[in-house]
């Protein structure tokens, strides 16, 4: 009795169907007619269907672009609307560009190109990825970038609590060394997302998937204090609307760059032996949970990796110290040694 359709029954999968098909035919009638229209709309997709970052749609955006100026450089009849290319454009794209990038840009820019013309031809927009045959260069393995224990605590003690910026940036650094967090989602947290008494943030990272992530007592008593100076900014400005947990003089919400810019500072201010990134501080808490004996598949889920591969790097990073303190301390590794 349930395989019957039933007069009303049917008449409703007519009306589906008749939607389904205006849908269709709504898509197609608004399909880009220019590259840019279809850059636009993979952009769009990747952020609403993948939840991507505004820093990997920007780069994103930036790879293909330069393909289409190459493009416009290169083909006579090229009017902005051309998509489909052969692989041997493609081959002399990479060409053109192999001696001015380093093999890991090299490399994300032939993978951006091969995600859009995937895109395009789910949409029988052209009629085979060019990419395809078209192989990434050879990545040399280079191990993340960590400051010892004693160096990171020097950069964190660096801010001077005296003063207003002094204590936000205090803040800055505490949390993104205690809690490894990406300095997008640093920049991206609310003031509500943030339990400063039960020492745990909750964080929105790659494809909008949210986590808990805690922090420890000296991160916690540093928002603490910046959570003074940010009032007293507010009020200056009789601002109420503004919900971000990092802030500007402005009231604005602190950017990614201004987060770097801090960084470079201090780093130079501290004196470390390395130049580092925020992502660094990333990576140093990942190596410094690791040397303390902290599970593996913990530490991928506070720094929010898909992937345990993706997490497993910071192994090498470990033995890479581990030898470079066997090589300086044990009296058989060193050259030259009147041991030997």
């Amino acid at each position: 009795m349930n395989r019957l359709l039933t007069r009303g029954s049917v008449r409703n999968c007519s009306s589906v169907l008749g939607s389904v098909q205006l849908v269709r035919f709504m898509v197609v009638s608004e399909r880009p007619q220019s590259f840019d229209g279809w850059l636009d709309l993979f952009l769009s997709h990747l952020r609403v269907s993948q939840g991507a970052s505004h820093q990997t749609l920007r780069a994103y955006s930036s790879d293909i672009s330069d393909f289409r100026a190459f493009l416009g450089e290169n083909l006579n009849e090229f009017a902005g609307n051309q998509v489909e290319v052969d692989s041997e454009l493609v081959r002399s794209y990479v060409t053109s560009i192999y001696t001015k990038v380093t093999s890991s840009t090299l490399a994300r820019k032939l993978s951006s190109l091969r995600s859009f013309y995937r895109f395009l031809l789910v949409r029988g927009v052209v009629e085979r990825n060019p990419l395809e045959g078209v192989r990434s260069p050879k990545q040399d393995q280079r191990l993340p970038t960590v400051l010892s224990q004693e160096d990171t605590f020097r950069l964190v003690d660096t801010p001077l609590a005296e003063s207003d910026l002094g204590v936000r940036d205090r803040a800055v650094l505490e949390l993104l060394y205690a809690s490894g967090l990406r300095v997008g989602e640093l920049v991206g947290l609310d003031i509500d997302k943030v339990d400063r008494a039960g020492g745990w943030v909750r964080v929105l990272g790659k494809g909008n998937k949210e986590r808990d992530v805690p922090f420890g007592k000296s991160a916690a008593a540093a928002l603490d204090a910046w959570d003074v100076e940010r009032t007293k900014w507010l009020d200056a400005k009789r601002e109420v609307r503004q919900k971000a947990l990092f802030i500007s003089r402005r009231c604005t919400r602190l950017t990614e760059r201004s987060v770097a810019r801090l960084v470079d500072k201090y780093v130079l201010e501290a004196a470390v032996r390395l130049r580092i990134s925020p992502h660094g501080l990333r990576h140093t808490f990942a190596t410094h949970l690791l040397e303390a004996g902290a599970d593996l598949r913990h530490i991928q889920e506070l720094l929010g990796h898909a992937s345990l591969s993706t997490t497993q790097r910071y192994t090498h990073v470990q033995l890479e110290r581990l030898f470079e303190v066997y090589d300086n301390c044990h009296p058989k590794a060193r050259r030259g040694s009147d041991h030997e």
